[in-house]
Formats: C-alpha cells, sequence, structure tokens
C-alpha cells in the first residue's frame, strides 16, 4: 500500500511540474527558429539593407517644444511627456530632412534613430538637451565640422551619434 501511495504522489508530482513548465511556444520574448519573436511589443521597420549615413550639420533650425498627456481621469493624467524637436540644417546638396527629438521618461520611444516620410529622426533624453545645444551652438559659432552618423541595420540595430 506504501508503494501504491509513494508512485501515485511521485506522478501527481511529476505531473505538476510538467504543466507548470514554461512553454517556448508561450513566451513572447523567444526568439523563433526564422530568427522573429513570436509576439512583439510594436510592429518593428526595419530597412531593407544595412544603411550607415554620415551626415554634414551646418546649422540648426526650428526648435518646437511640445508637453502631451493622455487625461483618462487615472493618474496618469497627471503625467506629461516632454519633447523638443531640434529641426538641424544641411547642406543643399544633401536630400531628406534631419532632426534631434529630446523626450521625458514618460515617452515610449521603440528607436534610437528612425526615417519617417524622408526625416531622419535621432532620439535622446531630454537631460542631454542642454549640453547638445550648447555644443552644437559653440562648434558652429567657431566654424567647427559637425556631423551626423546614423545607423540603421536589417537586424533592428539603430544608432544615431553627433559628432564635433
Amino acid at each position: 500500500m506504501k508503494k501504491h501511495f509513494l508512485y501515485s504522489l511521485m506522478g501527481v508530482m511529476l505531473l505538476s511540474t510538467f504543466s507548470q513548465a514554461q512553454q517556448a511556444d508561450n513566451d513572447p520574448n523567444v526568439i523563433a527558429k526564422d530568427g522573429s519573436l513570436s509576439k512583439r511589443v510594436f510592429k518593428n521597420q526595419n530597412p531593407a539593407e544595412d544603411k550607415t549615413e554620415l551626415i554634414d550639420i551646418i546649422g540648426t533650425g526650428s526648435a518646437a517644444f511640445s508637453a502631451s498627456n493622455t487625461a483618462d481621469g487615472s493618474t496618469a493624467s497627471y503625467k506629461h511627456s516632454l519633447k523638443i524637436t531640434l529641426a538641424l540644417s544641411t547642406p543643399a546638396s544633401v536630400k531628406g530632412s534631419y532632426q534631434l527629438v529630446f523626450y521625458t521618461i514618460y515617452e515610449n520611444i521603440p528607436y534610437a534613430a528612425a526615417t519617417e516620410g524622408g526625416v531622419v529622426t535621432v532620439f535622446y533624453p531630454i537631460s542631454m538637451y542642454d549640453g547638445i545645444k550648447q555644443k552644437l551652438d559653440q562648434s558652429f559659432a567657431a566654424k567647427k565640422k559637425v556631423q551626423l552618423k546614423v545607423i540603421q541595420k536589417t537586424n533592428g540595430y539603430r544608432e544615431g551619434t553627433l559628432m564635433f
């Protein structure tokens, strides 16, 4: 009788262990065999081929300061997102537009750099705005070279680098 009870207890424990084991099909962060994730938080848009742009910046254009929130009656309504968009001036021979966007912690920015509608945007935390703006103004006043390097790869890697 003790043997049957012991075997029954072990069987129940094994079944509970197997039923609670993590299933790869159910985990949204498991990489599938084809290299894609089975479930994603946002629809990614990767370029068809790896591209690296190195653009000379000759000045800054207009700046736009915006604040936004979602007033839905919850405590999250009191969290405002602040964003500063700084247009960059490029030589006439460069096609497209370039801008820097500085965002707060309440923003959900999926990319470090993105191209949308012919506008290349590089994202930085808002805490870096004063330092970057000051460095840009100093470089332009001293006639120093300023470049923007934007890397976008097919595997999702993004990078935006200001070089002074």
